[in-house]
């Protein structure tokens, strides 16, 4: 595998750096390892004394995770693990490779996997911040029917969402009708699916 990356604080005049955790490198692909999860690759979202995340590696498939760490107790908690997703059958229930940040709206976190769903192109997804119900909101890939309209939507979600007015705002790296990708925006529940621009 690959050396871990890491978890850390620092001053903004870069003074006090202190490492609050350590994540185990890549493991090789389907191994199982890497159960804590590798390659943070997204934002870091804070909600109280709490810190919540993704890594795009990780879990039982190496398809990556989404975790918490309390600043106060030093808990990390990998609360979630994506299924795995192979070239064979590059489909799942939940997703997979999650890159990008995560939203919090209530106590619901919000992101996007960069693979897998019912269409093996992404996922939309939402999960409680004490990990119960994790919910594939919307699936990602190419043609299909969107509130009874024929649309091409975007394809490997790979930004962090944002929130407003019961709106989520984000991008695609690929698919649209340029399949260059989009700017796209979702309803809270994932109905409304819209492309606002096609690279």
């Amino acid at each position: 595998g690959t050396t871990g990356s890491t978890l850390f604080q620092v001053n903004t005049d870069g003074s006090g750096f202190t490492l609050l955790s350590t994540f185990t490198g890549q493991a090789p692909y389907g191994s199982g390892l890497a159960s804590d999860g590798s390659g943070p690759n997204g934002a870091l979202l804070l909600a109280g004394n709490t810190l919540y995340g993704t890594t795009v590696y990780g879990g039982p498939g190496n398809d990556g995770t989404i975790y918490s760490y309390n600043l106060s107790s030093s808990f990390y908690t990998n609360f979630y693990q994506f299924s795995g997703i192979n070239d064979k059958n590059p489909v799942n229930a939940d997703g997979a490779f999650p890159r990008g940040g995560l939203v919090l709206s209530g106590n619901t976190l919000y992101g996007t996997a960069g693979s897998g769903g019912s269409l093996g192109e992404g996922t939309l997804f939402a999960i409680n911040t004490d990990g119960t119900g994790f919910t594939n909101l919307f699936n990602f890939g190419g043609w299909q029917i969107v509130d009874a309209t024929y649309v091409f939507t975007g394809i490997a979600p790979n930004g962090s969402l944002i929130l407003s007015n019961n709106l989520f705002y984000g991008t695609t790296e690929q698919g649209g009708d340029g399949t260059y990708g989009t700017i796209f925006s979702i309803t809270t529940n994932g109905t409304g699916y819209l492309n606002l621009h096609a690279f």
